[in-house]
């Protein structure tokens, strides 16, 4: 019986077989030796060896989290490990979409949703056809830009400081620093225009 040695784990393992080529399927990586090999009438020791290797398993990793105005673009950015190409898919809300014989490491996708959307890798294959593994997640916050609306109150008499402008604005979010809205930094970006008869004058 032909005795083969996984060098790795320092295992024996025996084997009866009438074939000839026998062909042993294994599962862990390493160096096998046969150290020796009997019939039905002798045994001798007999050396070969022969080196089994794996392929790494591939890694797929989503980012790209981000704020934008509606109507805008955010880049979305998959990093992978592995061999050359890889085909994935990621989940847009509901949407499953598929991309293949990605030749890079590093692949972006500029995406424009409408609503709040977060996107997650779902699968990952590289060049050996091994599945990987996933991981991570990108979050668009959509904003919507702010709607000025003016109103005015007349003047009682000419040239009598006695008219006003009224300014509401509707939006989700004011424009603002870390220590929160800033109506002044939003009022120099208006212009506010006067009618003369018959120029038009720019008052800020």
């Amino acid at each position: 019986m032909p005795s083969l040695m996984h060098s790795t784990e320092c295992h024996s393992y025996l084997f009866a077989t009438g074939s000839n080529p026998y062909i042993l399927n294994v599962t862990a990586a390493g160096t096998y030796t046969i150290v020796n090999v009997s019939d039905a009438n002798c045994t001798k020791q007999r050396y070969g060896t022969t080196p089994v290797s794996y392929f790494p398993k591939p890694t797929g990793t989503i980012s790209g989290t981000a704020e934008m105005c509606k109507g805008g673009s955010a880049t979305l950015t998959m990093t992978f490990t592995g061999t050359a190409p890889y085909t994935f898919t990621y989940t847009e809300c509901v949407l499953r979409l598929m991309w293949w014989d990605i030749l890079q490491n590093v692949y972006t996708v500029s995406v424009s949703p409408l609503i709040n959307t977060t996107y997650t890798l779902t699968s990952l294959t590289d060049g050996n056809s091994c599945a990987g593994v996933v991981s991570g997640s990108a979050v668009i916050t959509i904003n919507v830009p702010p709607v000025p609306t003016l109103t005015g109150t007349n003047l009682i008499c000419n040239g009598i400081n006695t008219g006003a402008v009224s300014m509401a604005i509707a939006g989700e979010r004011l424009l603002s620093d870390s220590h929160g809205p800033d109506p002044t930094a939003l009022l120099q970006t208006l212009r506010i225009f006067r009618r003369l008869k018959p120029d038009i004058m720019q008052l800020s």
